[in-house]
């Protein structure tokens, strides 16, 4: 089926519930970015790829919100599906909500699946609806109906990570999560997000291709904790291991009942924004429910020293592996063979030869030239192209590791590039560097530094649609709240043990894509009487292309950081690289 047929399917299933409008997002039970293939549904109904957005389906009309990451690819896979883009992010553009309340009449009725949106949306839906008399439902799931063959829930087993690895056991960490439920008030802490589950019991899952971690809840209580997991994805002696530290294993299912069954007077914390619809509301009216970001979520954001420790040797491992797909494709490129796809094939391989190395930490976005533009671009058969010497060569790629989560993007040219591309290439350098070098005191809101990688951009009237960076998980999901590097207000301060991407970029569709992406971890800098402050290490070893760069733009401050980061990179790489590996990092790495 095309998608205007599973349009008129999904529309003739809205008849028969008498539903005018149908919300389909980009989730699962669980708020996760990176979904099992069967919460894949905004994809199979719309045909857009990319990992974030929403779809509403009116009567006659249906839209497609998503940010600006994703606006060119959105705008290239709706085409011809009847579906309307929406660019979120701009001023000009409509929130869905509002979309919905404005085109629809009192007395309507707008649904969706109450186990793929918060608690927190289905308040804030409820109550513009309510002020037009429109009937919010999210009681059904009618996309399971004409969705036919919707794959099933996987059975992949978790997987202990240990202790030599994790830093911490899972008494360790449950005791630290009882002691700040403690200070909330709260009985029980409830939680869903699958990463967080992962790193509080010390396992590791497969049910995604990229993120290691497997569907799942945990209730929490000063008594005891609770995980609900299918009994089959638990190997016998992981069990045993739960079992000694007074954890229950419950079957994934049985999770409505017991939240239904809790105590009368239990208060029960949960992020509203994560914990579904559905869920959320079989919590007792007679409870208290406390809005608190997961405890958690917290907790895991801070790595421990043996964390951090691991991370470290982990990204010379993988810096060793990108720089040798680097020298393969100076090498090679010139002969015209390479492709995106066969370049992400090679990067991959070298991956693969590290010892600790389980999986990629995303699918590798390789972009060349216009297809660059496409911050999260998927290379095709039908889009590959080859890798020529007039255009920049973008590839975001990462690993996941026993000791850690890789994600680096570097943008390489093999020609002659023009005065106005090489300009676009040194501003985002210099973006990068300047949030590279910041120094900023304790309390600092990843808002209050985003500014510093796009000044140098927005002296020119340019900036790019995304944040400029995302906290980073321990062999984990990529992308790790609470902190994160963007416009956007996040009531999170950095803090000493979080990791945090550095990566600011250049896109102009049709043309070109620029982006240079470290991953960072906050340090401690300096205590005075104006009180503490911190600043970044960088825990990505790669070199950065310095043909394109033109040197003159740089500040004096600019160039010494990145003459003393190619420095670094030589003396940390060159012990476990072969001598003509080392010979191109020394060229790579030449002070400029």
């Amino acid at each position: 089926m095309n998608v205007v047929e599973k349009l008129s399917l999904l529309r003739a299933e809205m008849a028969l519930e008498n539903l005018d409008a149908w919300i389909i997002p980009s989730s699962d039970p669980h708020a996760s970015e990176y979904l099992t293939d069967r919460w894949l549904g905004r994809k199979w109904i719309s045909g857009f790829s990319g990992s974030a957005g929403t779809v509403v389906i009116l009567k006659e009309r249906a839209g497609l919100w998503t940010d600006g990451r994703y606006h060119i690819q959105a705008e290239e896979e709706l085409a011809g599906s009847n579906i309307e883009l929406f660019k979120d992010g701009l001023p000009e553009t409509i929130s869905f909500i509002d979309w919905i309340f404005a085109e629809l009449s009192e007395s309507s009725r707008v649904g969706f699946d109450g186990e793929v949106l918060s608690w927190n949306f289905k308040k804030e839906l409820s109550d513009k609806c309510n002020k037009k008399n429109i009937f919010v439902v999210n009681d059904k799931d009618i996309l399971d109906k004409v969705w036919k063959n919707r794959p099933a829930m996987t059975d992949a087993q978790i997987f202990e990570l240990p202790i030599e690895y994790a830093g911490k056991s899972r008494l360790e960490k449950l005791g630290e999560v009882r002691k700040e439920m403690e200070k909330s008030g709260a009985t029980h802490h409830f939680v869903s997000s699958l990463d967080d589950i992962a790193w509080l019991y010390n396992f590791r899952g497969q049910d995604t291709d990229t993120c290691p971690v497997a569907l799942s809840y945990t209730l929490i209580s000063m008594e005891n904790a609770q995980l609900f997991i299918a009994g089959k994805k638990v190997p016998d002696e992981l069990k045993l291991a739960f079992e000694k530290d007074n954890i229950q294993i419950i079957n994934y299912g049985d999770v409505d009942n017991v939240i239904t069954n809790l105590a009368a007077d239990a208060k029960v914390l949960f992020d509203h924004n994560c914990v579904n619809s559905k869920l959320a509301g079989l919590i007792p009216e007679t409870c208290e429910k406390l809005d608190e970001i997961s405890i958690t979520t917290t907790l895991k954001a801070i790595k421990n020293s043996v964390e951090i420790d691991h991370f470290r040797a982990c990204h010379i491992k993988d810096g060793a592996a990108v720089v040798r797909f680097l020298k393969w494709l100076d090498e090679n490129v010139a002969s015209g063979q390479v492709s995106e796809l066969s370049a992400s094939a090679q990067l991959e391989s070298y991956r693969q030869e590290i010892d600790t190395f389980k999986g990629l930490s995303f699918t590798t976005i390789p972009g060349y030239g216009a297809n660059g533009a496409m911050m999260h671009y998927a290379s095709t058969e039908q889009s590959n192209c080859t890798i020529g010497r007039d255009n920049f060569f973008l590839v975001d790629s990462g690993g996941q590791y026993f000791d850690g989560t890789t994600d680096i993007t570097r943008t390489m040219c093999y020609g002659d590039m023009s005065d106005s591309k090489k300009h676009d290439f040194t501003l985002v350098v210099k973006g990068h560097i300047q949030l590279a070098i910041a120094k900023f005191m304790q309390g600092t809101r990843g808002i209050q530094l985003d500014m510093l990688a796009r000044q140098p951009l927005w002296k020119h009237a340019i900036n790019y649609g995304c944040g400029t960076g995302h906290g980073v998980g321990f062999f984990l999901n990529v992308h790790e709240g609470p902190h994160s590097i963007s416009l956007r207000f996040i009531d999170e301060a950095l803090k000493p043990g979080m990791c945090v991407t550095n990566e600011p970029g250049i896109y102009r569709a049709g043309q070109h894509g620029i982006r240079i992406e470290n991953i960072m971890l906050v340090v401690d800098y300096d205590e005075s009487e104006f009180g503490t402050f911190y600043k970044f290490e960088q825990l990505t070893m790669c070199p950065v292309d310095t043909r394109a760069l033109l040197v003159d733009l740089l500040l004096p401050e600019e160039k010494e950081y990145l003459n003393n980061y190619h420095k670094e990179v030589f003396e940390k790489l060159s012990p476990v690289l072969t001598e003509s590996e080392i010979n191109w990092l020394r060229q790579a790495t030449r002070p400029v």
